[in-house]
């Protein structure tokens, strides 16, 4: 009997192991640590290519026909009318926030039907492109499956917005001939449920709505004829309000618990509390002993705690995958298919756990209510999510990453630019020593993942600040604009060092990548670059290393980089032998923060838009009739040549421009005669301290007008009574022995 049991059940595992293979996980709003509401979901086909798909949205002529594809196979379905306005999509979300995740849950054969027209994939890609909001959504798919016929086995959705979190679970009514060639039977069965705020729900590959109320549109909507036609079919025959979806329609048996609702479990095992009690139903020993559709967290969960739950295989659990015989010597909690297999005359049966080495692609999706509805998002990640990571992407964007795109490679065309092929080149070295290599590949993984989470709180705020239309160009732009700090000739690569990952940011979305750069700013090779940007970091912040130095070689397949070189003066800079040793610049800042002017008077009172030390030799390079006039904001105390890192003989070329500014034609009159004027009152000392003495009595008028370029936005000193050198004879002036006494 125990043989024949362990037969029957590996039997009904492998049954759904060969068609339902994915993995939702739900959190409402009031039950997340952030006040999103989350949708994980996990594509798993042995035959699946992950990449991530994008529909733009726009404006249609009236008459345009859809395709519809089925989406496991590519088989041409049907042309169904295209709506004039339909919305922009990327992965499982849409641009409103809007997310649909599913699970196949299969049910009764016989409730199939070959002549739908709509199967499970385009119900979920459509209404994405249809659908502002989650109760939209519901209503969508009712609509398409019972217009054009549903193609596809029982399916449960996770629909999910802004502000509401729902169940759907639907299936085919089956095929009976109408007598015209069509299908009496036609469309779809189906109820949903709006998970109540504040819990969290789950579903893989089975129905789990059971009873439900019938007069609760708030909270429960559902097909008029839910309960009349599992009547009609004989799957029930008790009073409406006991109806139980799930038992009538897909009736639970030992491979639904064990392989599906056990990752249910799972999930809810992590977050909440209590649910060891479900141990014997999630292990498929009791099925009377069941889990309900949602729970509450002992406390609120966190996107990354989503994360790390696709990741589970049943550890800690009397189910553990890298604890059992089949894990061996390395802890692989890893198991080929089929499911069943037998030793000795016995069948036994592998577990299904949420994370597998057969998932296409996975995604943890954010609806966001503190933010606008384009900021929602999409979290996507390519094959094993237990060795692969997570990266965010806004629902608005307009493009696909080249290293996600559908057109880089596939599963039979191998490309060293896809993520799919990098991601599973990882994943297989790690199955060989698992207890080994795993570990190091989570430490990356999660410094990855906080990482980025941490980026967009940041990139939220700066796409916050903009107005809905800048924000949307921000967070979709087509092109790319960054400066190069280094470009490296030997490897025909340049550098761009930030403290805040802009480039990274600004680079990461569009297809064009536009970079400028001086021609001074080449190197020999990448170990002269390590010279440069530590001499960059610590003399600008004082960092051993700028934050983020972003190295760019070559464009990703499908997209481009246009290197800018830029002379403007450098060729000509270079022939002077006085002054082009400018041109070793590093822009690291150094002289003017040490700059006594620059400190005191700020950036503003200088004519060039570079300021301080630096400012005045690239602009007297540039264009000595124009900027002749910050030469003379210079006190010559040579602070600037001490501090530079590459040795620039600053305050020497300052003075060697004063030298030769009236040679030149451009030295200022004014500042001739008043300097002349100096000269013969500091010769003559009788001159000089009579000065001293009436200057502070002259009224302040005299020099503190419009007149005096000095005065435009600022106020003049006013000039002491008595002059530091009296104060000092009369004994006023207290030297540092007389105050320690």
């Amino acid at each position: 009997m125990k043989k024949l049991r362990y037969c029957l059940a590996a039997t009904a595992v492998f049954a759904y192991g060969a068609a339902a293979a994915c993995t939702n996980f739900i959190v409402t709003k009031g039950a997340s640590t952030d006040g999103s509401a989350m949708v994980s979901y996990a594509a798993d086909s042995h035959a699946l290519y992950g990449a991530l798909y994008h529909t733009p949205g726009g404006s249609h002529k009236a008459g345009t026909m859809m395709p519809v594809y089925e989406w496991d196979t590519g088989r041409y379905l049907t042309d169904i009318p295209q709506l004039r306005e339909t919305y922009s999509t990327v992965g499982n979300m849409n641009e409103h926030s809007l997310i649909i995740g599913e699970t196949t849950y299969g049910g009764r054969p016989e409730l199939a039907d070959s002549t739908g027209l709509i199967d499970y994939g385009s119900l979920i890609y459509i209404t994405l492109q249809r659908a502002k909001t989650a109760r939209e959504a519901i209503a969508t798919i009712a609509e398409l499956a019972n217009t054009y016929g549903y193609a596809s086995s029982g399916e449960s959705f996770s629909i999910v917005d802004r502000d509401e979190v729902w169940i759907m679970e639907l299936i085919g009514k089956g095929y009976k001939a109408d007598g015209k060639g069509g299908n009496a039977n036609k469309g779809i069965v189906w109820v949903a449920r709006r998970i109540p705020d504040g819990y969290v729900s789950a579903h893989a590959n089975q129905a789990r709505i059971t009873t439900f109320p019938k007069n609760d549109p708030e909270n429960c909507l559902y097909a008029p004829d839910v309960v009349s036609f599992a009547r009609e079919m004989g799957y029930y025959d008790g009073p409406d309000a006991d109806f139980s979806f799930c038992d009538a329609y897909a009736p639970l048996d030992f491979g639904a618990l064990r392989a599906c609702e056990a990752r249910v479990w799972a999930f809810f095992r992590t977050v909440a509390d209590d649910m060891d009690r479900y141990a014997d139903y999630a292990m498929g020993h009791n099925a009377a002993n069941r889990m309900p559709l949602w729970v509450m967290p002992r406390e609120k969960v966190s996107p990354k705690t989503v994360f790390d739950c696709m990741r589970d295989h049943y550890e800690g659990t009397p189910m553990d995958m890298t604890a059992d015989i089949g894990a061996g010597g390395s802890a692989c909690p890893y198991r080929w298919r089929p499911m069943e297999f037998e030793v000795d005359g016995v069948s036994y049966v592998n577990e299904r756990a949420t994370a597998t080495q057969q998932t296409g692609f996975w995604f943890v999706a954010q609806a966001r209510p503190w933010n606008p509805a384009d900021m929602g998002i999409l979290w996507f990640g390519v094959d094993d999510a237990a060795t692969s990571c997570l990266t965010p992407i806004y629902c608005s964007a307009q493009e696909v990453p080249a290293c996600l795109s559908e057109q880089n490679g596939s599963m039979l065309e191998y490309s060293p630019t896809a993520a799919f092929w990098l991601f599973n080149r990882v994943t297989n070295f790690a199955y060989m020593r698992y207890d080994m290599i795993s570990a190091d590949i989570r430490k990356v993984v999660d410094k990855w993942e906080n990482g980025m989470l941490k980026t967009v709180r940041e990139v939220d705020a700066e796409a916050l600040s903009l107005s809905p239309k800048a924000r949307g160009k921000f967070l979709t732009a087509d092109v790319a604009m960054t400066g190069v700090n280094f470009a490296v000739a030997s490897e025909g690569a340049f550098a761009v060092c930030t403290n805040e990952g802009n480039a990274d940011l600004g680079t990461s979305f569009p297809d064009l990548h536009i970079a400028i750069m001086g021609l001074e700013k080449v190197v020999p090779d990448y170990r002269s670059l390590a010279v440069f940007t530590r001499l960059l970091a610590r003399s600008a912040t004082g960092q051993p290393v700028t934050a983020y130095t972003s190295l760019y070689r070559r464009p990703e397949p499908g997209k481009q980089i246009h290197v800018v070189i830029v002379d403007n003066g450098r060729t000509e800079s270079l022939r002077n032998e006085a002054h082009r040793n400018m041109l070793k610049c590093l822009r690291c800042g150094a002289c003017m923060n040490t700059c006594p002017v620059y400190r005191r008077s700020g950036g503003y009172s200088y004519s060039y838009f570079i300021p301080g030390p630096l400012g005045i030799n690239l602009g007297m390079l540039r264009s000595p009739e124009r900027y002749a006039g910050n030469v003379s904001g210079c006190s010559l105390c040579y602070s600037c040549s001490n501090v530079c890192p590459a040795r620039i003989d600053l305050g020497e070329q300052i003075y060697a421009w004063r030298q030769e500014m009236d040679a030149d034609g451009v030295a200022d009159t004014r500042k001739k005669l008043t300097v002349e004027g100096m000269d013969v009152v500091m010769r003559h000392k009788t001159l000089f301290y009579t000065g001293l003495k009436l200057i502070p009595w002259v009224p302040r008028f005299v020099y503190n007008n419009r007149f005096n370029p000095w005065c435009a936005g600022r106020e003049m000193p006013h000039f002491a009574r008595r002059s530091f050198n009296e104060l000092w004879k009369e004994g006023k002036i207290a030297t540092e022995k007389k105050e320690k006494r």
